[in-house]
């Protein structure tokens, strides 16, 4: 339930004349702009949101418990998404639901604890859903973004979490990454239309991206373990490069993978994203312990379009 009572935006940013970000701090403190130089934002958010007043009630209830609204850009959730609600106490109802994520972790206004010219951290509430309170810290130098999250277990019980990272592109971005030999589609039993295709350039993938007719839709999730932590995606002129510590499927739940690639375009209701995931090792946590999970952004501008240059372009980067 949104409040009555207008409020402004509360994005900060750092800016290094080179790399610029935006961080939303009332809407659980993710960033939701990313510019190299005058650029235009290279990550999907809705600007039109930023001012939008703060879910301050972030109760859930039997009418609307599936309402979220999609603010976008980068956000950290929990995994496995299966366990959301089975270790709670709040709502009854929600055991049996996999949807929304953590609210108090999402939707609520971060802290500043520490700001200077080219970092910030910042803390969110304790959330009574998942046990933990997030400190995130974002920093720039030159044409790189550091992320770091770390998540302690603040309630008085053990929990055994992933952290989930998400940054969502456009959705006709061109998105590449380097398969293992465990991957898999999700099954979208009520989907009709077509579905997201990862096609095969070397020991590469990169996503489908036929145009769409005004009725169609584009929906799926790919799952899979990789041989290089990387994920890059191609847009406006740009090349954004995810890079993130690589796990062994041992340590994840059965449910997810170290990187996963969720596509969903549907022009009739104006939808159109591209979801950049990987997570960090499934990991208990006794009260008070923590756990960490860091990744790196590289942006470099390229007119690289078709997709053995822009292979050509992501291995020269990478060397």
């Amino acid at each position: 339930m949104l409040n009555a009572e207008s409020k402004e935006s509360k994005v900060v940013y750092l800016d290094n004349g080179t790399s610029k970000i935006g961080v939303l701090l009332n809407a659980g403190g993710r960033i939701v702009a990313l510019h190299h130089k005058l650029s235009e934002n290279l990550i999907l958010a809705d600007e039109s949101k930023w001012s939008d007043d703060q879910w301050e009630d972030i109760t859930l209830n039997e009418q609307t418990w599936w309402e979220y609204p999609n603010y976008h850009g980068h956000a950290v959730w929990v995994g496995p998404q299966s366990q959301w609600y089975k270790h709670q106490e709040l709502y009854n109802f929600m055991q049996d639901k996999n949807w929304p994520p953590d609210k108090h972790l999402n939707l609520t206004t971060y802290t500043v604890l520490k700001k200077d010219a080219h970092s910030i951290s910042v803390q969110s509430p304790t959330s009574p859903i998942s046990g933990l309170q997030f400190t995130k810290t974002y920093s720039i130098k030159g044409n790189k973004v550091s992320l770091h999250v770390s998540a302690k277990n603040v309630s008085n019980k053990t929990h055994k979490w992933t952290l989930w990272s998400l940054t969502r592109v456009r959705g006709d971005a061109d998105v590449w990454m380097q398969p293992d030999k465990k991957n898999r589609y999700a099954e979208y039993k009520d989907h009709v239309g077509h579905e997201l295709i990862m096609h095969k350039h070397q020991e590469w993938l990169y996503n489908e991206n036929a145009p769409l007719k005004a009725n169609e839709r584009r929906l799926g999730k790919f799952f899979s373990d990789c041989k290089t932590p990387v994920m890059a995606a191609f847009d406006k002129k740009h090349c954004l490069i995810v890079e993130f510590d690589k796990v062994p499927a041992n340590q994840l739940p059965d449910d997810h993978s170290n990187i996963e690639i969720f596509q969903n375009q549907n022009p009739a209701e104006n939808i159109s994203f591209i979801e950049l995931e990987h997570h960090n090792p499934y990991t208990t946590l006794k009260p008070n312990e923590t756990m960490e999970l860091n990744e790196t952004w590289t942006v470099v501008p390229t007119d690289a379009d078709k997709h053995d240059e822009q292979l050509a372009f992501l291995l020269k980067q990478l060397k």
